[in-house]
């Protein structure tokens, strides 16, 4: 999970997130693209509503997470575009 530091935008805190918890640099010219996000999703736990966004970024060159945080990450793996693009707001 990531969350958004303050004064920090949407992109850089994803970029941020990427690079600690899986080791992909998203702002690395010529290797990402973004595409748009998923509609938000909010879930209400005990302690407060949990906000889920989900940034959609289309891989232009071939490469495979670095590392993956343990303690952060569930499971990492690849979702064909056309099952994200029915709910994708591109900008």
């Amino acid at each position: 999970g990531g969350h958004v530091e303050t004064g920090e935008e949407d992109h850089d805190a994803v970029a941020r997130e990427c690079r600690e918890e899986v080791g992909l640099f998203l702002d690395e010219p010529g290797a990402y693209r973004y595409l748009g996000s998923v509609a938000e999703r909010c879930v209400t736990r005990r302690r407060g509503t949990l906000v889920v966004a989900c940034r959609v970024y289309e891989q232009l060159r071939p490469r495979r997470p670095e590392h993956l945080q343990d303690k952060e990450v569930a499971a990492c793996g690849w979702a064909p575009l056309k099952v994200l693009l029915g709910d994708a707001q591109p900008l």
